[in-house]
C-alpha cells in the first residue's frame, strides 16, 4: 500500500510539472507572437511589394541568404513575382508553431495571408530568435489561387 501510494504521488508530482511547462509554454508563445508578428508583417511588405530580396537581406538567416542567392533561389523568386504581381494587403497573420531550445533560442513558424495583384497567397514563416535578434530562416509559399477572370462560353451548334 506504502509503494502505490509513493508511484501515486510520484505521478501527481509529474503532471504537476506538465501542466506548469503547458502554461509557460503557451505564455512564452503569446510574448513571442505579440512581439514578432510587426517583424513577420514587415518582412512580407519588404520583400513582396517588389520582390527586392535585398530589402529583406539582413533580416534573413545565413542558410536563408545562400539559398536565396543561389540560381535556383533567384529563379524562385521571380516565378513568385510573375505568378503574384505586387502585394496589395495582408488580411492575417498567425502562429502556428513555437517552441523554446536551451540557450534561449526560441523558433516560430508564421502563417501569413495576403492579396496580390493576381491573387491570393499564404505563407509559412519561420523566424528563429537568439541573443533578441530575429531572423527569418525561411519562406513557403503554402497556398496560391490565382484571381480567375470569368470564362464566356459560346453554346455550340450542332
Amino acid at each position: 500500500m506504502e509503494y502505490a501510494k509513493k508511484i501515486l504521488m510520484g505521478l501527481g508530482g509529474f503532471f504537476v510539472l506538465i501542466i506548469l511547462a503547458i502554461i509557460f509554454l503557451g505564455k512564452s508563445s503569446s510574448e513571442f507572437s505579440e512581439h514578432y508578428k510587426p517583424f513577420a508583417k514587415q518582412f512580407i511588405i519588404d520583400f513582396s511589394t517588389d520582390w527586392d530580396d535585398g530589402k529583406v537581406f539582413g533580416r534573413m538567416s545565413n542558410s536563408f541568404k545562400e539559398q536565396a542567392m543561389s540560381e535556383e533561389g533567384k529563379q524562385i523568386v521571380l516565378q513568385f513575382k510573375d505568378n503574384l504581381g505586387s502585394l496589395q494587403s495582408i488580411s492575417s497573420i498567425e502562429l502556428e508553431h513555437y517552441k523554446t531550445r536551451t540557450g534561449g533560442v526560441e523558433e516560430a513558424r508564421f502563417s501569413v495571408s495576403a492579396e496580390y495583384e493576381k491573387g491570393h497567397a499564404v505563407w509559412q514563416m519561420s523566424i528563429i530568435v537568439s541573443d533578441s535578434s530575429a531572423k527569418v530562416e525561411g519562406v513557403n509559399l503554402a497556398v496560391f489561387k490565382p484571381n480567375l477572370q470569368p470564362i464566356d462560353v459560346q453554346p455550340t451548334k450542332v
